[in-house]
């Protein structure tokens, strides 16, 4: 599942790659239409005996502008592959720290169940013993009981002799 999430992160990835380039491609056409029109408006405002500006918006312009579109996508494209790499790298790193902490948290609840299953086993042992002893104890109160009793009994007989 995870190789089929990277897949799925990459292909949206070239998807705003390609949105991107796209965007900046569709700026810098709107972009020399503008300076079309602005050239045009500037001569046409020259030939009523305003000031050329037309040159403003000549071919030198427009390439530094198409230049400054076309490095700022490039930039922005870059950053965008890094920061995706870099979030690649932290969810692997993330996952893996995951894994490692689940494995250890498994070995020591796994740990703790046999402490507890030893403990466990060590209380019932102490009750067997606890019970035996009692036992015991319970059977020797019941042998002196019956000496006792046997000898009242016997001593009274005796004493009617």
């Amino acid at each position: 599942m995870s190789e089929q999430y990277m897949q799925l992160q990459q292909q949206g990835a070239s998807l705003a790659e390609i949105f991107l380039q796209q965007g900046a491609r569709l700026m810098e056409i709107q972009a020399s239409a503008a300076r079309a029109l602005l050239r045009t408006h500037a001569r046409s405002c020259a030939a009523i005996g305003a000031p050329d500006w037309s040159a403003l918006y000549g071919p030198e312009t427009e390439r530094q502008f198409s230049e400054l579109l076309r490095t700022s996508a490039e930039q922005s494209l870059n950053l965008m592959r890094q920061t995706n790499q870099t979030l690649l790298e932290l969810q692997q790193a993330i996952n893996h720290l995951i894994a490692q902490q689940t494995g250890e948290l498994t070995a020591q609840v796994r740990t703790n169940m046999q402490q507890i299953g030893q403990s466990v086993e060590q209380s019932a042992a102490e009750a067997r013993r606890t019970a035996q002893q009692a036992a015991d104890a319970v059977q020797q109160a019941s042998s002196v009981l019956e000496g006792a009793r046997s000898k009242r009994t016997v001593e009274p007989n005796q004493a009617n002799r």
